[in-house]
């Protein structure tokens, strides 16, 4: 499984065409802390952390 992730999932050629997909969920990411923190809600970061991890990769 490290080795299929090292040679598909996080190559160099592979981190660059994704860079588009990261930076749109960071977006997200960051768009669903500030609505929270508008209505001073609390934020469970590492919630947002691996539903922002586990778009990136579905996305991938």
């Amino acid at each position: 499984m490290k080795k299929l992730c090292m040679t598909e999932l996080l190559s160099g050629r592979q981190l660059e065409r994704s860079m588009s997909i990261r930076r749109d969920e960071i977006e997200r990411s960051v768009k669903r802390v500030l609505e929270n923190a508008g209505v001073a809600t609390a934020v469970d970061l590492g919630a947002e952390l691996m539903k922002f991890t586990n778009n990136v990769t579905c996305r991938m």
